[in-house]
């Protein structure tokens, strides 16, 4: 191998892999996350790999978002030990059989689900990620507004949705920043890390080099948070 090399492209973190005995382009997803790695000829340029995934970015976010698929597909069925995060900390799952309405409390570091008895799997995962967008509710509108000070960027809305393959999107044009809900799952920092990246669009449409001078000016700490996005959070001890 000549070298490695992390960057985004389009919004996608990819590792970049220049190799000697190389002849073609490779590109492969991994889960849990979607993570990308591109393996290229030593001789390939960065001229020639800009072009490269600038025609193949469709591609490659149908790859992501299949490696993504594979893995919610082998998800634990949501049962009693499992593992939830918010916030980037574990919680022990306790499903409770009840008569009542479908619930969710957290205790301690416990995260327990009343559930009527039969409740598929499915359905207790639906109400996981709703605790989660109730979540990110509460928590982004302080976030933004820090983000906002610090940047002088303001959008006119922000909404929240369940994305599989990106952590939040900004529409230019209509300046209206998304954010995903998965983000409460996450450390705090991941939430103002993305803030930051999708702000820094309504100034830069690109991730250029003025695009990631303003994101290191505005986030100093942000690729250790884009490492914590793309990464497992390792499981408590028993």
């Amino acid at each position: 191998m000549v070298r490695e090399e992390r960057r985004q492209f389009g919004g996608i973190p990819m590792e970049i892999l220049w190799k000697t005995n190389m002849k073609n382009f490779h590109v492969r997803a991994y889960p849990p996350d979607g993570r990308i790695r591109v393996t290229l000829p030593a001789s390939i340029t960065d001229w020639e790999l800009e072009s490269f995934l600038a025609t193949q970015r469709e591609a490659i976010e149908k790859l992501q978002e299949k490696a993504m698929t594979q893995e919610q597909e082998a998800k634990p069925s949501f049962t009693t030990g499992d593992i939830c995060y918010l916030w980037g900390k574990p919680y022990r799952l306790e499903v409770i059989e009840t008569i009542g309405a479908p619930r969710v409390f957290r205790m301690g570091d416990t995260l327990r689900m009343y559930v009527p008895k039969g409740t598929s799997s499915a359905r207790k995962e639906a109400l996981y990620e709703k605790v989660c967008q109730l979540e990110l509710k509460k928590v982004y509108p302080a976030v933004a507004r820090a983000c906002e000070e610090r940047t002088g960027l303001h959008p006119t809305e922000y909404r929240l949705k369940n994305m599989k393959t990106r952590w939040g999107t900004c529409n230019v044009k209509a300046r209206r920043v998304w954010l995903n809900t998965q983000l409460a799952k996450k450390p705090p920092q991941c939430l103002e890390y993305v803030l930051i990246h999708e702000l820094t669009h309504l100034v830069e449409k690109n991730h250029n080099a003025r695009f990631y001078a303003l994101v290191e000016q505005y986030c100093p700490v942000w690729r250790e948070a884009e490492r914590l996005l793309n990464g497992k959070v390792a499981k408590p001890r028993p």
